[in-house]
Formats: structure tokens, C-alpha cells, sequence
């Protein structure tokens, strides 16, 4: 069987309009031109698998042999780890966005005595956050932090 370049352009395409990404905002995190994004999701034959393959598929989280497998007929293989596990891409992109790491919670979804669910939360601050900005950031999470408590406790009301 011949390499499907159509299936491996839309599947890329698929992958980056799961993350929330425009072909320009994909360009510039992989440091390629539009038109460069634009000719990979068209499918374009090409001799080889290129770099600009290569980078797309690692910023859309999918593992070294995804391409191939793509091109053979597969699926691809997502969470690997330069995709943080499971976690969206959308998630996985705000972990690796820079400005400090502030906090995290997990909290059990309300369900009566036996949570069905949990709910985390990592709050960061901007990339530029002054030290008074940080306090006000902190004691704005202590805040949430208490409502989201008292939401999933059922206290809500």
C-alpha cells in the first residue's frame, strides 16, 4: 500500500483544529510559514517525510511513528510524553506557557458520598508578574480556591 499524504494532511490538520490553533498560530510554534502548514494539510506529495512534518506532529502531541503509521493506513499515537499523558492539547500548552507556577488543587466532583470525578486546577501567572501582582494573584486563588471548595461540597446554596 502507497503512503496516504490527503490522510496524513487531514489528520494534522484534525490535530491542530482540536487544539484551538489556526494554520498561522501553527507556523509560528514551529517556526515555518503558513504556506509551509498550508501545503502539509493539503497533502502534497512528497519523496520523504519533512521536518515541518516532523515538528507539527510533535507540537500536536503525537508519538515519533504516528507519521508512518498515518501514511500506512493508521492511527495516530497521541500523549506521548512531549504531550504531557492524556491532557489536552489546549492544557498541555498553558503547562508549557511560561509565567511561574502559582498552585494546584484536585477536588472530588460533588456526588454524595462517592465522587465520580475529580477537578484540577493549576493556576500560573503571567510571565511578567511583579511581586505585588504575585501576592494579589495568590490571595485571588485562596479566594476560588474556598467558592470551588464550597461548590463541590454542595455548599453552594
Amino acid at each position: 500500500m502507497g503512503q496516504d499524504w490527503g490522510r496524513l494532511g487531514k489528520a494534522l490538520a484534525g490535530a491542530r483544529a482540536a487544539a484551538g490553533w489556526t494554520q498561522a498560530e501553527l507556523a509560528e510554534r514551529i517556526g515555518v510559514t503558513r504556506t509551509a502548514v498550508q501545503s502539509v494539510e493539503r497533502g502534497v506529495k512528497r519523496a520523504k517525510v519533512t521536518g515541518t512534518m516532523r515538528s507539527y506532529a510533535h507540537v500536536v502531541g503525537w508519538s515519533e511513528t504516528s507519521i508512518e503509521q498515518v501514511l500506512a493506513g493508521g492511527e495516530p499515537v497521541h500523549g506521548g510524553a512531549e504531550a504531557a499523558g492524556e491532557l489536552p492539547l489546549r492544557i498541555v500548552e498553558a503547562l508549557r506557557a511560561e509565567g511561574p507556577l502559582l498552585d494546584a488543587a484536585v477536588l472530588n466532583l460533588p456526588d454524595n458520598e462517592d465522587p465520580q470525578g475529580r477537578i484540577v486546577v493549576v493556576v500560573k501567572g503571567r510571565p511578567d508578574i511583579t511581586p505585588d501582582q504575585l501576592k494579589q494573584a495568590l490571595s485571588a486563588w485562596e479566594r476560588t480556591h474556598d467558592a470551588l471548595r464550597d461548590v463541590t461540597r454542595g455548599d453552594n446554596g
